[in-house]
Protein backbone atom coordinates (compact mmCIF):
# COMPACT_ATOMS: atom_id res chain seq x y z
CA UNK A 1 0.00 0.00 0.00
CA UNK A 2 1.47 3.28 -1.29
CA UNK A 3 1.56 6.31 1.60
CA UNK A 4 -0.89 8.07 0.58
CA UNK A 5 -3.18 5.27 0.45
CA UNK A 6 -2.21 4.64 4.05
CA UNK A 7 -3.19 7.46 5.06
CA UNK A 8 -6.53 8.01 3.41
CA UNK A 9 -7.33 4.48 4.74
CA UNK A 10 -6.22 5.95 8.35
CA UNK A 11 -8.35 8.83 7.50
CA UNK A 12 -11.30 6.90 6.86
CA UNK A 13 -10.37 4.79 9.98
CA UNK A 14 -10.69 7.52 12.39
CA UNK A 15 -13.90 8.71 10.77
CA UNK A 16 -15.67 5.40 11.71
CA UNK A 17 -14.56 6.08 15.07
CA UNK A 18 -15.62 9.25 15.11
CA UNK A 19 -19.11 8.73 14.15
CA UNK A 20 -18.78 5.37 16.48
CA UNK A 21 -18.64 2.55 13.92
CA UNK A 22 -15.58 1.51 15.30
CA UNK A 23 -13.49 1.52 18.35
CA UNK A 24 -9.84 2.74 18.67
CA UNK A 25 -8.14 -0.38 19.50
CA UNK A 26 -9.92 -2.30 16.28
CA UNK A 27 -8.85 0.55 13.56
CA UNK A 28 -5.36 0.23 15.07
CA UNK A 29 -5.60 -3.71 14.93
CA UNK A 30 -6.64 -3.62 11.45
CA UNK A 31 -4.47 -0.91 10.64
CA UNK A 32 -1.38 -3.31 11.95
CA UNK A 33 -2.53 -6.23 10.42
CA UNK A 34 -2.43 -5.07 6.97
CA UNK A 35 1.01 -3.12 7.34
CA UNK A 36 2.40 -6.19 8.50
CA UNK A 37 -0.02 -8.87 6.37
CA UNK A 38 -0.58 -6.68 2.98
CA UNK A 39 -4.33 -6.88 3.48
CA UNK A 40 -6.18 -4.03 2.85
CA UNK A 41 -7.46 -2.76 6.67
CA UNK A 42 -11.22 -1.31 4.70
CA UNK A 43 -11.60 -5.08 3.51
CA UNK A 44 -10.29 -6.75 6.47
CA UNK A 45 -12.80 -4.45 8.32
CA UNK A 46 -16.04 -5.40 6.16
CA UNK A 47 -14.74 -9.33 5.64
CA UNK A 48 -14.37 -9.44 9.98
CA UNK A 49 -17.83 -7.78 10.01
CA UNK A 50 -16.18 -5.04 12.19
CA UNK A 51 -17.78 -2.16 10.15
CA UNK A 52 -21.48 -2.19 7.77
CA UNK A 53 -20.63 -1.55 4.28
CA UNK A 54 -23.40 1.21 4.18
CA UNK A 55 -21.29 2.28 7.31
CA UNK A 56 -18.46 2.22 5.27
CA UNK A 57 -19.82 3.81 2.05
CA UNK A 58 -21.72 7.20 4.10
CA UNK A 59 -18.53 7.85 5.43
CA UNK A 60 -16.27 7.45 2.55
CA UNK A 61 -19.08 9.52 0.67
CA UNK A 62 -19.11 12.20 3.38
CA UNK A 63 -15.02 11.97 3.10
CA UNK A 64 -15.06 12.25 -0.82
CA UNK A 65 -17.81 15.20 -0.64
Amino acid sequence: MSMSEAKAVRQLGQLLVERGALDEASLEEVLARGDAGGAHPARLLLAEGRVRPDEMLRVAAERLG
